[in-house]
């Protein structure tokens, strides 16, 4: 980031943006006359530009080299030039005692929290569509909804009234070649929509309407609030991390009217947070959340991070509890650990959800009465417990239990198949149950665990595995899986 003397948008006319917007706009259009003479000197130097910020830092965002970052140093107006860090994804929870502050009097009760706030969740986005965010006795504000392009319009409601999405600028972080982007870029969506659910479970702890779901009912901190959904990291495996596009969504927050700003992501604190000594900037981010925080009004929120475990010294040579740990650099992670940024640490939620495979019938021991299961990643999910018969697959004429040939149309007819790991691939499995009539598939495992697995998107019938447990393996599994009488039903 090339951050010049001049003094941001806030600097100049401190407050919110509804009362100093008119005022400032003079101010913020000289700024940005500034910065194109200077992106024109950059530019010159075969830099690119990839972007610019004005209202809470004064800078542009830049893909350069250190020898050219250095070169950049002796422009005229420049005051910094910071390199970006790249941000991912961390795990917050707020208030432990959210009942408490609704029944605070300022507050006046779960019906009125959160009520005419506007929460900006910058994340991976917002599914609008789920139960968490309809409200129809919510109106949105005059001059909502805000989109930065019409399409991602869709991807709002009278709940969340912001949609912005900057995978684009993640998308061309690597290419140097205007000319032939294609070739260095790594192609995502680009729209608003959440594909990851990362800020759609942010969104629902911070802003989530009451509903109940598996007969426990759910509510998030603040159910009253509006949402701005502020999407800067890309899909998984492909764009995963955040950089410099963060300071352009909180710049565009802070424009957009947003009283809070939740930032569930984080990266290792290599510095502290206001130092100078990196050429004059150590941390962007943490500098631009002072300025939101300080001069903006804007409330920021941060993840503390999921480093603490790793961050701490070990006791050595302690035989005799209690033995405390001291806690060492970087256990808070930028930009929780800037000053005026409220940091939330995570804290133990008292529910759990988790798949089970469910097993009832006569002579089935109680420790194999529930199971640990996990769903496969890309097939179907039902929507509701799924109850029908077990059949072991070498009672249907399969010889090693492993499904890795087809059965008969038949053999599985309105059945859940249970069938060993091993040899081929998953959806090879669960295509020839499929075909034999099967509802759904219980892979046995080996013990390998339970990580993420795939079944194949074409797949029509849910999966799941479970492992399998040592008093498993000490019964007989044929004489478990062959009796007819049993139903089996996964949830």
């Amino acid at each position: 980031m090339v951050i010049l003397t001049e003094p941001p948008v806030v600097e100049r006319y401190p407050g919110r943006i509804e009362k100093t917007r008119a005022a400032a706009a003079p101010y913020r259009q000289h700024l940005q006359q500034a910065q194109t003479s200077v992106r024109t000197q950059i530019e010159g130097m075969h830099i690119r530009v990839t972007g610019a910020v004005q209202h809470v830092m004064n800078g542009l965002f830049v893909i350069a080299t250190p020898a050219q970052a250095a070169r950049l140093r002796t422009l005229a107006g420049v005051k910094a030039v910071a390199p970006l860090r790249q941000y991912h994804k961390e795990d917050q929870l707020t208030l432990s005692n959210v009942q408490g502050a609704w029944s605070a009097s300022a507050i006046g009760g779960v019906s009125n929290a959160g009520a005419g706030l506007k929460i900006a969740i910058i994340d991976t986005g917002i599914d609008q569509t789920k139960p968490s965010f309809q409200d129809s006795s919510l109106t949105a504000p005059s001059g909502y909804p805000i989109c930065d392009v019409q399409s991602n319009c869709a991807f709002t409601s009278n709940k969340v009234i912001v949609a912005r999405s900057y995978v684009s600028g993640i998308v061309d972080l690597d290419v140097t070649n205007p000319g032939d982007p294609a070739a260095q870029d790594r192609p995502d969506d680009l729209s608003a929509r959440d594909l990851d659910g990362h800020g759609t479970g942010v969104a629902s702890v911070a802003a989530g309407v009451t509903i109940t779901f598996n007969g426990t009912t759910i509510t998030g901190v603040a159910p009253k609030a509006f949402l701005g959904s502020y999407k800067i990291f890309g899909s998984n495996e492909v764009n995963p991390n955040g950089s410099g596009d963060i300071i352009q969504a909180i710049d565009d927050a802070i424009t957009d009217g947003m009283n809070i700003i939740n930032l569930s992501l984080g990266s290792p604190a290599t510095t502290g947070p206001l130092d100078t000594v990196c050429n004059g900037v150590c941390d962007p981010l943490a500098t631009a959340l002072e300025e939101a925080v300080d001069n903006a009004d804007v409330f920021v929120v941060a993840a503390a991070g999921n480093e603490g475990a790793d961050g701490y010294q070990a006791n050595f040579g302690c035989s005799t509890p209690p033995c405390f740990s001291s806690p060492t650099f970087s256990t808070v992670s930028s930009p929780a650990y800037a000053p005026s940024v409220l940091a939330a640490g995570g804290i133990e939620n008292d529910v759990t959800y988790v798949q089970s495979v469910d097993v009832t019938g006569s002579g089935v021991p109680s420790n194999l009465n529930q199971i640990d299961a996990t769903e496969s990643v890309d097939g179907p999910v039902p929507a509701s417990p799924l109850t029908a018969p077990v059949i072991d697959v070498t009672q249907a004429g399969d010889s090693d239990g492993l499904l890795c040939n087809p059965l008969s149309s038949a053999a599985l007819a309105n059945s859940l198949a249970l069938v060993l790991r091993g040899q081929c691939d998953f959806s090879v499995k669960v295509a020839n149950a499929q075909t034999a009539g099967a509802v759904g598939v219980i892979f046995i495992d080996n013990g390998s665990g339970l990580a993420d697995w795939s079944v194949g998107s074409s797949t029509l019938i849910p999966a799941f595995l479970v492992i399998m447990l040592a008093v498993m393996a000490q019964a007989s599994y044929l004489e478990w899986s062959a009796r007819k009488d049993r139903a089996l039903h996964s949830r």
